[in-house]
This record gives structure tokens, C-alpha cells and sequence, in this order.
């Protein structure tokens, strides 16, 4: 394996890892802010991968991570409007 493959490899992984703690982090509260502008850098990357070189490795990866993003937004707004609910019949 070549050194572009090996800093490809680790990347990959780093981020793969990174992208799985996030996703554990969502069982914490998140904040809206934080995921909603992780949204749209991602977005923002997925467009630029994709027209920079069309479908590869990369354009994929930030798919990924926008997919990701997107879950852990709707998991917030998800838990928001739990909470919302319950102040309601609280009262």
C-alpha cells in the first residue's frame, strides 16, 4: 500500500469513528444549532464532491456524513417535540 492509501486508510477511519460518536453523542441533548450548521457545511461539501469529480470514494463518504447529520437533526426535533408534549400535559 502506497502512502496516499495508507493517509486515505486512516482518514477514513478516523472520520468513520468520528461520525459513529456522534451519533452515540445523540442520545445526549445535542445542540440545534451545532447539528443545523453541520447540515449545511455538509451539504455544501457533498455538492462541491460531487461536482468536482462525480461519484467516487469521497462524494460518498460526505454523503455519509450528511446522512448522518440529518439523522442526528431529525433525532432532535424529534425529542424537542417529546418534550414539548409533555410541558403541555403537565399543565
Amino acid at each position: 500500500m502506497d502512502v496516499d492509501g495508507t493517509i486515505l486508510t486512516v482518514a477514513l477511519t478516523i472520520g468513520f469513528i468520528q461520525l459513529l460518536a456522534s451519533v452515540n453523542r445523540a442520545t445526549e441533548k445535542l445542540d440545534l444549532q451545532e447539528i443545523s450548521l453541520a447540515v449545511f457545511v455538509s451539504s455544501l461539501w457533498v455538492i462541491y464532491e460531487f461536482r468536482k469529480g462525480g461519484v467516487n470514494l469521497s462524494s460518498t463518504y460526505a454523503l455519509l456524513g450528511l446522512g448522518v447529520n440529518l439523522y442526528l437533526l431529525n433525532k432532535i426535533l424529534l425529542r424537542r417535540e417529546d418534550e414539548s408534549r409533555r410541558e403541555r400535559r403537565a399543565r
